[in-house]
């Protein structure tokens, strides 16, 4: 399986679940059933089953709010990885504990289990992969918000992709600016389009698995297609 679209996103703040709604929305559009083909990297760790990960895991010395230790790339451990070798078949994800990660408007405490918890990829080579992703897609998707340009790892993917696009000028790429992007997006390649959105913020509640929780947002129909339309086909 190749990938057409990649996402990169920040996870905090509601940013997951919109994430994981519009890979849903635009694998529907698309008509795409693949696991890689709207690549998410959390998505995949999940469903791809030929991966074999070697434990080389780097600390630091920060922790996640439930005491478990973090990768050297601000990522946290899954409890049973350390001191062990990941196998074939086994598929790597786990809940992401850093505080960060849980809604601004109900931060998680350690004991608390009212927020919900995003589910984080588990494998150490997920930059690898998302660079192997990119040299496969037609077009990068960026969700940019405040949580977007304080990311190192986003910004990482923003500057991976003005290099991908040196080296192959035909890929494409597609910003949702929900607001302040302007600037991050000035210095951007020919085949790259900003689209100015609103977020589509739901109560909670209701029959939307994407945007259960207060504060969870979408797009609306009207933006959903001006973003299809930047895409354009694949």
């Amino acid at each position: 399986m190749a990938t057409k679209i990649l996402m990169s996103f920040a996870m905090a703040n509601h940013g997951a679940r919109f994430a994981h709604w519009l890979r849903n929305e635009l694998m529907k559009h698309y008509k795409l059933a693949g696991v890689d083909d709207v690549y998410m990297d959390c998505a995949v760790a999940r469903m791809r089953d030929s991966q074999k990960l070697e434990n080389t895991l780097s600390m630091t010395s920060e922790k996640n709010v439930d005491g478990s230790p973090v990768l050297n790339d601000g990522r946290p451990v899954p409890g049973n990885a350390l001191g062990e070798k990941r196998e074939v078949g086994v598929t790597y994800v786990m809940p992401d504990m850093r505080g960060a990660q849980f809604s601004a408007n109900k931060p998680h405490l350690p004991g608390h289990q009212k927020d919900s918890i995003n589910i984080g990829a588990g494998w150490v080579n997920w930059n690898e992969n998302f660079k192997a992703a990119m040299t496969q897609a037609a077009v990068v998707v960026f969700c940019y918000t405040p949580e977007f340009a304080a990311s190192e790892w986003c910004r990482k993917e923003w500057a991976q992709y003005m290099e991908e696009t040196s080296r192959r000028p035909s890929l494409r790429g597609v910003g949702l600016d929900f607001g302040g992007g302007s600037q991050f997006f000035n210095n951007q390649p020919r085949g790259f389009k900003r689209l100015a959105l609103n977020k589509q913020v739901h109560a909670g509640g209701g029959k939307n698995i994407f945007a259960w929780e207060a504060g969870d947002y979408t797009l609306s129909s009207s933006d959903f297609a001006k973003l299809t339309g930047a895409i354009g086909r694949l």
